[in-house]
């Protein structure tokens, strides 16, 4: 399966759509996906993701369904503070754990969602998270395209790359359509899938 992680097109945050530069953005970004092979499209609740999402689906001739865990929160976007303690460590079996978040030991709830929320929709889509691997519950062949927001989609990024959601903002730079492919290993003889990750700018 190929999951793309696609961002919103230029922001009229005011409004929470894009601007004009967002429209030809989001347009240029339909014209690129046109003969590239996509199943499904997902997009969060803002206006901005659904708004850059619609040139693709007029394209394909597909409808978006919401993702409702991917509605952009500031709590995504919060800066590292040099006076604020942040550590984790890492299991082979369990990927990161023992998390200071920031200030405080306790996750907000927007990172809480990001996790919760990304391990359901893989599993819905036959991949089961367990550490630092998915289970192949069922394999999938699919491309499955998402529009979210750089906030969200950073965090969700970092989590798929077995970090904590919360590093994501810092380190995770997303620009307007870019777009992040991860690639799940369907091979018949495994059973489990790792993911591997590509950067590319539309």
């Amino acid at each position: 399966m190929k999951l793309l992680i696609i961002r919103h097109a230029e922001p009229d945050y005011d409004n929470d759509t894009i601007t004009e530069t967002g429209h030809k953005q989001a347009e240029m970004l339909a014209e690129y996906l046109k003969n590239v092979q996509i199943d499904r499209i997902f997009a969060s609740p803002c206006g901005r993701a659904q708004d850059t999402a619609r040139p693709t689906c007029d394209i394909k001739g597909m409808d978006f369904t919401v993702l409702k865990w991917l509605e952009e929160s500031h709590d995504f976007m919060r800066p590292f503070n040099e006076t604020e303690e942040f550590s984790y460590n890492v299991t082979f079996n369990e990927g990161a754990k023992e998390v200071t978040r920031f200030s405080s030991d306790q996750p907000h709830r927007p990172i809480s969602r990001i996790v919760e929320g990304s391990d359901a929709f893989l599993a819905s889509l036959g991949y089961v998270r367990e550490g630092l691997a998915y289970r192949i519950e069922k394999p999938n062949d699919e491309t499955v395209a998402v529009f979210c927001h750089h906030g969200s989609g950073s965090a969700w990024i970092s989590h798929l790359l077995l970090r904590p959601v919360e590093l994501g903002y810092q380190d995770l730079g997303m620009t307007f359509t870019s777009i992040t492919t991860f690639t799940f290993s369907n091979d018949s003889d495994e059973e489990w899938s790792g993911c591997g990750k590509n950067h590319r700018a539309a």
